[in-house]
């Protein structure tokens, strides 16, 4: 399985807000093994929900999302 290039950062701002991830799932509409799938970084958002999540915390995608520093260069870039 590849590496994401992002860091999800979910689990992290839920518990400095002392929010549960099934509250916060149910609260937006979205399932809450998604929300746990998101927070152990095993699935990457749809934008849809990418959007939805960061707009319920306030925040912007990549703020949620923020791209890895240790990412190898792009390979698979589009010419």
């Amino acid at each position: 399985m590849k590496r994401s290039r992002y860091k999800c950062r979910i689990k992290i701002i839920l518990f400095e807000r002392d929010i549960q991830q099934g509250e916060f799932a149910d609260s937006i509409g979205i399932s809450q093994a998604t929300i746990s799938a998101l927070a152990n970084n095993n699935y990457e958002p749809s934008f849809h929900n990418a959007r939805l999540i960061a707009k319920a915390l306030n925040l912007s995608v990549e703020e949620i999302w923020p791209e890895r520093k240790d990412n190898p260069p792009n390979d698979d870039s589009e010419s």
